[in-house]
């Protein structure tokens, strides 16, 4: 039942996508962490990087939730394109966290 769920090729292309996503995931978080430190520098320590990868296993976690949603829904839609709006959709809502996440620290944490 699982495995009609799951088209194999549909699933061989997210998995070459999670590199990319991972690439978008980790290069907005940097700059946010660049921008976190040149506007607020008690924003940014080394206590804050094992909270960085426990984030990163969070997102790769609903990168692949995503594809079970896509894989539920998949049958009323072209599925090339589902899931290609399904990487772009999960993509901008990595993006999307990575900036809220620094516009609040910079705004919450004080000022050394």
């Amino acid at each position: 039942m699982i495995s009609d769920l799951y088209n194999k090729d549909a699933l061989r292309w997210w998995e070459k996508q999670r590199k990319f996503f991972n690439i978008y995931s980790i290069s907005s978080g940097l700059v946010c962490l660049v921008i976190m430190r040149l506007l607020n520098s008690a924003s940014v320590n080394f206590f804050m990087f094992p909270f960085l990868v426990i984030y990163l296993l969070f997102l790769n976690l609903l990168y692949t939730l995503m594809f079970v949603l896509y894989s539920v829904q998949s049958k009323n839609i072209t599925e090339q394109s589902r899931l290609k709006m399904a990487f772009k959709a999960i993509v901008m809502m990595t993006l999307f966290s990575n900036a809220l996440s620094a516009v609040y620290l910079i705004l919450t944490i004080k000022h050394r």
